[in-house]
């Protein structure tokens, strides 16, 4: 798909997807989740790309997502478990190689690099702390003015 840059591949056709195709996709806790497949796409390279639909309805290419694992088509249907093995595949080659991409870092930059993690991490706890306590004032005014509201109607 094009992002404006004019040496991109651009879509010049699209057609329906047969019926019963799907694409799967991992999720984090290791399951597997299949979505249709309703277009594809003739690029001006000549490739094709299988398209689907987001959650906003905008179409884009399902290869392109990180969390793609593979296209089904009606008879060549993978179990559940087969799926699940390749998705595990897939996550343990990317965090192969975003460590081989970190190891590749001069070590100030991995410095920096886990600095800023932390300290993201000390700014989120900072904000649930903030977050808690404000709750507590809150409650803390509120359970007050029913103190005072008690003593003016006397209860």
């Amino acid at each position: 798909m094009s992002d404006g840059n004019d040496n991109d591949d651009k879509v010049i056709q699209i057609i329906p997807a047969p019926s019963n195709t799907v694409a799967v996709y991992g999720n984090d806790d290791g399951t597997v989740l299949r979505g249709p497949v309703m277009l594809i796409a003739l690029r001006s390279d000549g490739g094709i790309q299988f398209m689907s639909p987001d959650d906003g309805g905008y179409f884009d290419g399902d290869g392109d997502c990180s969390n793609f694992v593979c296209y089904e088509f009606e008879g060549h249907r993978r179990t559940d478990e087969e799926l699940k093995e390749s998705w595990a595949k897939k996550r343990k080659r990317q965090e192969e190689v975003a460590a081989m991409k970190a190891a590749a870092l001069p070590a100030w930059k991995q410095e920096k690099i886990a600095y800023e993690q932390e300290e993201g991490r000390l700014r989120w706890q900072q904000k649930s702390r903030d977050k808690k306590a404000a709750e507590e004032r809150a409650l803390e005014a509120e359970r007050l003015a029913w103190e005072q509201k008690k003593k003016i109607i006397g209860r």
